[in-house]
């Protein structure tokens, strides 16, 4: 799991995270189930995006072209999503050199869920 750098997150979570990117940390030991699962834990919501993020990178070996994919997956990330999740990762070997694929799944970790923020933004009276 990918974290936007400056995201909230509930106050009693302590995750170790390692800085990915220019824009992004890494949560380190938390898969995306986990991790789920400890924010509907804390009463918040994780939601996912429509439509992944898919993007190639060019390396003499397979870190780094995995690392370039990595990081040009993170940068097509939208804005509003603030965590992301890998999904898939494939190198292969072409003509002496390596070609990674990277999918990245948009998240969005929230305190409230859009119904329950349009609930609180706009109360409806019901008449009696």
């Amino acid at each position: 799991m990918f974290l936007r750098k400056g995201s909230v997150l509930p106050a009693h979570f302590d995750l170790l995270r390692e800085p990915c990117g220019i824009n992004w940390t890494l949560l380190e030991e938390v898969d995306a189930h986990i991790f789920d699962t400890m924010i509907r834990q804390a009463v918040w919501h994780f939601h996912s995006g429509r439509v992944c993020c898919s993007r190639i990178g060019f390396g003499g070996g397979a870190d780094e072209a995995a690392s370039h994919a990595l990081a040009r997956a993170l940068k097509g990330i939208p804005a509003h999503f603030n965590a992301a999740e890998l999904t898939f990762v494939k190198v292969v070997k072409r003509l002496g050199f390596h070609v990674a694929t990277v999918v990245l799944q948009p998240r969005l970790v929230l305190r409230f869920s859009p119904l329950d923020r349009a609930t609180v933004d706009h109360p409806r009276i019901i008449p009696a």
